[in-house]
């Protein structure tokens, strides 16, 4: 009788050890969950960096505008220089955290082990300076409303509680909008699967 020619990968399939059901997978594919969090990562820290940039260039925006408009001089005048100071420090700051946060996202996208320290820095840091920016934000925004009610002299509707409604208001947007992405970094690099997945990351 004649023989069947044998088929490679056959044999090669037949010379393999066996694997328990539920652990077989494909070795050649990569979970996009690097990709889409690094690309997001990229997105924000651009968009961070140019509201540093434009954070740094507010006090010669309102210096120009003072120049040109009686009541964005008057505004100026008026405007607290702890605020004003705070503008500018924020400025900087957030531009370094955004640099942070887009070298982070670089390297998630490449897969390096170096991502998990750069984006825990990252999110620790920006949760403490979104809570100190909301403090300033709220008292930016109770000098505003005092000066307006001092320049009308009519009392603030609602008066004290009204501040107290605004106040808390801003901080909780702030604090939800600022700390969304780091505690989500923070929950998410703490799951057992995902830091079984980046142990193999050089």
């Amino acid at each position: 009788m004649a023989e069947h020619p044998t088929d490679p990968m056959q044999e090669l399939k037949a010379m393999a050890p066996p694997v328990a059901p539920g652990q077989t997978r494909n070795l050649d594919t990569q979970s996009d969950w690097p990709k889409v969090l690094g690309t997001i990562s990229i997105v924000f820290g651009c968009l961070g960096m140019l509201g540093g940039i434009l954070r740094l260039f507010n006090s010669v925006t309102m210096e120009f505008l003072s120049q040109k408009v009686p009541m964005a001089a008057q505004a100026a005048v008026d405007l607290p220089e702890s605020l004003v100071l705070w503008n500018t420090i924020s400025g900087a700051i957030g531009f370094v955290m955004a640099a942070l946060l887009l070298v982070g996202g670089i390297r998630l996208i490449r897969r390096r082990a170096a991502f998990v320290g750069i984006i825990t820095v990252w999110a620790v840091s920006k949760m403490v300076f979104v809570l100190a920016d909301a403090a300033f934000q709220v008292g930016f925004q109770g000098a505003v409303i005092e000066q307006a009610t001092a320049a009308q002299g009519t009392p603030l509707p609602g008066g004290d509680a009204v501040m107290t409604l605004i106040a808390v208001v801003t901080v909780v947007v702030t604090l939800l909008w600022g700390w969304a992405l780091p505690l989500f970094f923070l929950i998410w690099m703490r799951r057992a699967k995902i830091k079984a997945e980046m142990q193999n990351w050089a």
